[in-house]
């Protein structure tokens, strides 16, 4: 019964597949570099990734892990437990996105609140 649980649940105790190991490597290659544009889709809950230079495209969904440049496409189903983990990652490496896109606006407020009060020195 927790066999057939599992395998419903697309959980794997035993390590990844090579084509498997392949995709999860990709993926955090991707996350990690500066050029990767992330995106997550909150209602549909899909995480898109794309690199521009590279052209290369992902999604991630709660079953599967599509990869294409718009000339070749693969669709991998990855045990969740792993999906999981890579959703962790592109959502940390949205926050820090976050994080410096809403630091450069603050920095960038700050400019322009100090130039309207000098301007209103008289």
């Amino acid at each position: 019964m927790i066999t057939e649980l599992l395998n419903f649940l697309n959980i794997r105790k035993s390590p990844l597949l090579q084509d498997e190991q392949l995709v999860v490597d990709i993926i955090t290659k991707m996350i990690s570099d500066p050029e990767t544009i992330l995106m997550v889709a909150p209602v549909s809950g899909k995480y898109y990734m794309e690199h521009k230079r590279l052209k290369y495209v992902v999604v991630i969904s709660s079953e599967t892990i599509k990869l294409t440049n718009l000339e070749w496409n693969f669709t991998f189903r990855i045990p969740y437990n792993e999906i999981a983990k890579l959703v962790n990652l592109v959502t940390i490496r949205i926050e820090e996105d976050r994080l410096v896109m809403e630091t450069k606006m603050d920095m960038n407020e700050i400019a322009i609140l100090t130039k309207i009060s000098g301007s209103l020195n008289l």
